[in-house]
């Protein structure tokens, strides 16, 4: 009779003791959800984290629209004249409407 716990494996999710974003109980977690994905072949998705990815991707893109666009008027105007009036413009703007 062979021992069904003879074969069993036996994995260990571990994380070193580091300043980083994510507590080390969650750098664990992800190691063993990483490691349950390419065992089982699942796929895990929060929802949550894809969202704020997006809205993450959204606002770099939005900063760097932003900065080419303040470069581009410094070009057409090294004097500065339409950045002044566009920054009286927004800080004189209600924004009740939001």
């Amino acid at each position: 009779m062979v021992d069904p716990l003879a074969s069993t494996r036996r994995f260990i999710f571990w994380s070193c003791p580091q300043v980083t974003s994510m507590p080390p109980y969650e750098q664990a977690a992800f190691q063993a959800i990483s490691f349950l994905q390419s065992f089982y072949g699942f796929a895990v998705l929060d929802y949550s984290y894809q969202a704020m990815m997006y809205y993450r991707n959204l606002a770099g893109s939005a900063l760097a629209f932003a900065s080419a666009s303040v470069q581009f008027i410094f070009c057409v105007d090294p004097s500065g004249s339409l950045v002044r009036a566009l920054a009286y413009a927004l800080d004189h703007t209600s924004y009740d409407f939001i």
